[in-house]
Parts: C-alpha cells; sequence; structure tokens
C-alpha cells in the first residue's frame, strides 16, 4: 500500500512486468529514493552497512501543520461551507455532505492519508515526538520540523544544513527533539 502511495497510484499491478511498465509509461510519480538515486553519495565506499551523505543539504520547507481540514475538503463539494457563520450551520453541511456515500468514502480516505502519514513518520524519526513532564509535546505536526530531521539524516557526517524555518523552531514545545538535535546532536553554528 505503500509503495503504491509513493507512486501516487491505488493499487500494485501483481505482475512486476506491469509495474515497469506503469513506472516508464510517466503516469506516475515515484518518490525519490535518496540513496538509491545517489548511490555514489551514500555508498561511496562501497558498504551498504556504512552509508555516507550529503555534503550540504538545504531548503525552504513548507510551515504548515499536517493536518486534515475538514472545512477545506467539504468545499470542493460544497462551497457555502466556507462562508458558514457558525459551527451549527458547517457541522449541517459536514453532515449532509457525509450521507453521500462516495463522498464519505473519500473523506474517509483523507482523513485516513493523514493516519498513514503520522504512521510513517513515526517509524521514519525519532526527534519528533518529545514529552515534557509526562506529555506530549506539540501534539500537532509541522512539516518543517519533519524536513528539518530528514535533512540531518541525509547529511554525511561533518555535513552542513541551512534551512529557513518559522519562528516555531525556537519557540515551540512541539520543536524541542528538533532543537535538541540541532542544538546539541548537530552543533547548531547559527540561527536567525
Amino acid at each position: 500500500k505503500m509503495i503504491a502511495r509513493g507512486l501516487g497510484i491505488d493499487t500494485i499491478p501483481a505482475k512486476s512486468d506491469d509495474l515497469a511498465r506503469l513506472i516508464e509509461s510517466g503516469g506516475t510519480v515515484p518518490a525519490l529514493a535518496y540513496d538509491l538515486t545517489f548511490p555514489e553519495v551514500f555508498y561511496a565506499e562501497g558498504t551498504p552497512w556504512k552509508p555516507a551523505g550529503f555534503d550540504a543539504v538545504l531548503g525552504n520547507p513548507p510551515w504548515e501543520a499536517i493536518q486534515f481540514k475538514s472545512k477545506e475538503f467539504f468545499a470542493s463539494f460544497d462551497f457555502s461551507i466556507l462562508n458558514a457563520p457558525t459551527k451549527r450551520e458547517r457541522k449541517a453541511i459536514e453532515d449532509r455532505l457525509l450521507s453521500v456515500p462516495e463522498c464519505a468514502n473519500l473523506f474517509g480516505q483523507y482523513v485516513e492519508s493523514f493516519e498513514e502519514q503520522k504512521r510513517a513518520n513515526d517509524v521514519l524519526y525519532e526527534y519528533q515526538k518529545v514529552f515534557i513532564e509526562g506529555d506530549l509535546a506539540g501534539r500537532q505536526m509541522d512539516a518543517f520540523r519533519i524536513f528539518m530531521e530528514r535533512n540531518h539524516q541525509l547529511l554525511r557526517d561533518g555535513g552542513l544544513t541551512g534551512v529557513v524555518v518559522p519562528s516555531a523552531f525556537h519557540a515551540n514545545e512541539g520543536a524541542t527533539g528538533v532543537r535538541d538535535l540541532y542544538l546539541h546532536k548537530m552543533a547548531l553554528r547559527c540561527c536567525f
């Protein structure tokens, strides 16, 4: 299922030849596996158990929260939800739209895509979830935090990263893990 998602399709063909044809057709946009795309960078010595990385990683990641937005989703079916003056009126529009099985199914898929992303993030990143005094800090995942940790993963030892991030990097509890990564494990040189 995740391979299909990485290719931007619903299901993977059963036969490998069909999958190869699909990829070669240009009808998919596969996710980029950096280590396989740049083996000379990550496996310069030819040893898969001793990967390296880039000398530098630069970026300006998106700054928005990673969360589903019901109002925006339902607006694709009924623009009036954007102008609903109260929560009760908005909920009435949502309930009406959810009574249509096709819309309910699409909304379920939309919400599940965020849950899938959260599960993948839990596996891929170790500095995103931090507990402060027994409570999870920053329950809302921010895209810039994911990018910052990914930058770290792509660097060789001693590599440098330059990234444009919001003030939330130094101000929000949710960024505690990434701050710890940059300040203590990566030896942050400057922050403007």
